[in-house]
């Protein structure tokens, strides 16, 4: 970890005591883990106003991204599927059934995966 100026005359001066429960000690040094800060920087940046926000949050919208891509792509396969495109030419129907019971599974999984990360961001 590298070390600026301003952390070294931040370490010159004499801290702050806060007092507060065991309880709110464990919430405060996990809302710090979350936003990837040290106790210290994450309660300065609250205590001054500094909007702080979670990395878990970012983490997050990513996955929700992904999965979003994931149902489009899957849309766009079942779209083909269902309009004759020529590459299905030939399948048998038991065949094309399959790839399509195949594809609307995936679909239910990645909306189940939608759902839970919609969850997690949402209790977080």
């Amino acid at each position: 970890m590298d070390s600026t100026p301003e952390k070294e005359l931040r370490r010159n001066q004499p801290p702050l005591k806060v007092y507060c429960l065991e309880t709110e000690r464990t919430q405060i040094i996990r809302n710090a883990l979350a936003t990837g800060k040290s106790v210290s920087e994450y309660m300065r940046n609250v205590s001054i106003g500094y909007r702080v926000q979670s990395n878990v949050n970012a983490e997050q919208a990513r996955e929700l991204i992904r999965l979003k891509g994931d149902m489009g792509r899957l849309g766009g396969l079942l779209k083909l599927l269902l309009s004759n495109e020529e590459r299905f030419d030939g399948m048998t129907g038991e065949r094309l059934q399959f790839a399509t019971m195949k594809l609307l599974d995936e679909i239910s999984e990645n909306q189940k995966q939608v759902r839970s990360a919609i969850k997690d961001l949402i209790k977080n």
